[in-house]
């Protein structure tokens, strides 16, 4: 694939699992921020699975864990705003 296609699909695919939860979040409410964060982490998974420990020093692990680490803390900051706890 060209360099361009393949830039607009992980544009595309960020903007999925990193912008839309929290912008559910914003305004359409913790319960749906919540259900968009729980997609995103099975987009993210279907794209991209698990990095594996050994291959920490490539930047493909830091992306894929910080994706996780982001889609994670939305995830806990929705249920927390859901439960009345934040």
């Amino acid at each position: 694939m060209r360099n361009t296609v393949i830039l607009i699909r992980l544009l595309g695919t960020l903007v999925v699992c990193l912008a839309a939860p929290p912008l559910l979040f914003h305004y359409l409410g913790p319960a749906l921020g919540a259900l968009g964060a729980a997609g995103a982490a099975a987009f993210w998974y279907s794209q991209y699975h698990r990095p594996t420990w050994k291959e920490r020093d490539g930047p493909f692990f830091w992306f894929v864990a910080g994706g996780y680490g982001v889609i994670g803390c939305t995830l806990l900051f929705c249920l927390g705003r859901l439960m009345g706890m934040a």
